[in-house]
């Protein structure tokens, strides 16, 4: 026979975890790029959620102006809402189908329809923040493909390649999350003055461009499903079948298999606990970052999109570095210290680094209030105003028009005026926001990775994964409902010590936690009764 139709089958002395197990080589390209179509999925999943989130504050006063930043934490936590709506549904459906394909392409659909929306709100009816709300909750309920991509990886790959695959994904995932905010910077030579076609509504449109290439690759004639997991467990049934003579290999294979049967929950209560944190953490950039930005600095509503664009595709490169270190330093040093040195301590470094310590309060807003422009009324009526005699005009003129002026370009600049905290709390400085942005950055991609692989090997192969993943990705949606809500009601009432404070207890209790019950994320596959006790 020749190459392309020749069976690859594993010696029986090697490790039956290799993705040699009765597949052509032909098959095997095809099942790597139906990996490849999964983790282009991811990508374009996050990339369309974070691509409006920098500019979503902006876009929200510009099509609502009586919006604020708690109006705006309903606007971010709509999609994950959605999401744990979904994500238990469609795994549920995954496990009851047996297939992602129709699936992906239905919520892919749904996705286009929710930034078609998002895009249009200019020639929607006020009051605008609403349709705002529901097109990003249709946004989120299309999320719910993420967890048919995990689930897909689950059973598209062996025991060895699925820490690898599942690395993968969220690392590309990240790089969605990340490159998203990017390319809204990029769009900023649009301007905003065109409501219907401006930097806010191109991102838009391009998210439901890239979400309409979503469908197209699931065509039946690109995407082609595969089970390996299926294939490596007849495989192992066939070994266990032809050593059943071997008395010895019985018991080793009973102990094994009575192991792996049990389902510890405790273990993926704690990943899900895990991932549900580091996307408390990671949302707090997306919601948080360009307010921060305007208030703490003065910027403007362009320039907080531009500059937090360029540090969040910075802390992208980063990102990229953590995935490509997570699985060396995760086989050096097992998965649980790699999750916790440099997942949840780098994030806890991140908000001691946030802290304002001290030094000049932030630049407070002009606003004029109803005394002032009454006064200002009255004293423009007391001029007299002589056509034959341009002076006193020409006083009226040079009293009020560099003070308009002035009022149009910097009002809205700097901290509102409604926020007390501002007065009297010293401001963040960039370096400040630009170092804990790099080590969220570096903490949510060890902790988001090492969280999924861990759950992925406390769980048996009892055909459960998909409804599983579902609850592990409500579980982080869970968190982004939570985490928008939370933090701009504390930060917009009491300032950026209480938000940040508190999020630092949070993460040294997580800490506590994951330390306490360090033996249950041991895989199932290394718990032996020696291994076992040695690592508590």
């Amino acid at each position: 026979m020749t190459d392309r139709h020749s069976y690859m089958w594993q010696d029986e002395n090697h490790d039956c975890g290799t993705s040699n197990i009765f597949e052509t080589r032909h098959e095997r390209l095809r099942r790597r790029l139906s990996l490849v179509i999964i983790n282009i999925v991811g990508f374009i999943s996050t990339l369309g959620f974070s691509i409006v989130l920098t500019g979503a504050y902006p876009y929200l006063l510009q099509i609502d102006e009586e919006s604020d930043k708690r109006v705006l934490g309903w606007v971010i936590a709509a999609q994950p809402i959605g999401q744990l709506i979904s994500s238990p549904i469609v795994g549920w459906l995954g496990n009851r189908l047996g297939t992602v394909r129709w699936l992906c392409m239905t919520t892919g659909l749904l996705n286009m329809m929710g930034f078609v929306m998002y895009a249009i709100l200019g020639d929607l009816p006020q009051p605008r923040r609403y349709w705002m709300i529901l097109a990003r909750f249709i946004v989120g309920v299309a999320a719910g493909s993420v967890t048919l991509c995990i689930t897909y990886i689950s059973k598209a790959t062996t025991a060895k390649e699925r820490t690898t695959f599942i690395a993968i994904n969220a690392l590309v995932s990240t790089i969605g999350f990340i490159v998203g905010p990017a390319v809204q910077s990029a769009l900023i030579p649009m301007g905003t003055t065109d409501l219907r076609w401006n930097m806010y509504t191109t991102a838009g449109w391009l998210a439901a461009s890239l979400t309409f290439v979503q469908v197209v690759l699931f065509f039946p004639c690109i995407f082609q499903e595969f089970n390996m997991a299926e294939k490596e467990a007849n495989w192992n049934k066939m070994i266990s079948q032809k050593k059943e003579g071997n008395q010895g290999f019985q018991r080793i294979n009973a102990s094994n298999d009575s192991d792996e049967k049990k389902r510890d929950l405790i273990g993926v209560f704690i990943c899900i606990f895990n991932f549900s944190v580091a996307g408390f953490i990671l949302i707090m950039i997306e919601t948080l970052a360009t307010p921060v930005a305007m208030d703490q600095l003065g910027y403007s509503d362009d320039e907080a999109v531009k500059k937090v664009g360029i540090v969040l595709s910075i802390g992208c490169i980063l990102t990229v570095i953590s995935f490509a270190l997570s699985g060396p330093l995760a086989r050096r040093i097992t998965e649980r210290k790699t999750l916790i040195l440099f997942g949840l301590v780098p994030l806890l470094l991140c908000h001691v680094v946030l802290l304002p310590y001290s030094g000049p309060t932030p630049r407070m807003q002009q606003q004029l209030n109803d005394s002032d422009m009454a006064v200002m009324e009255q004293s423009s009526m007391k001029l007299p105003v002589n056509t034959s005699d341009g002076g006193n005009f020409t006083v009226a003129l040079a009293l009020h028009a560099p003070r308009s002026s002035e009022s149009n370009s910097t009002s809205h600049l700097g901290c509102p005026t409604s926020q007390k905290w501002c007065l009297y709390t010293p401001a963040i400085r960039a370096q400040q926001l630009i170092f804990g942005f790099m080590f969220i950055a570096i903490g949510y991609a060890f902790t988001a990775t090492m969280s999924t692989s861990t759950m992925t090997q406390v769980l048996p192969p009892d055909g459960q994964q998909g409804t599983w993943t579902g609850i592990y990705q409500a579980g982080g949606s869970l968190a982004r409902i939570l985490g928008p809500l939370y933090l701009t009601n504390v930060y917009t009432v009491y300032g950026p010590r209480p938000t940040f404070g508190s999020i630092i207890a949070l993460l040294c209790g997580v800490i506590i936690l994951n330390l306490y019950l360090f033996k249950h994320l041991i895989p199932l596959a290394h718990r032996s009764k020696k291994i076992y006790f040695d690592l508590r």
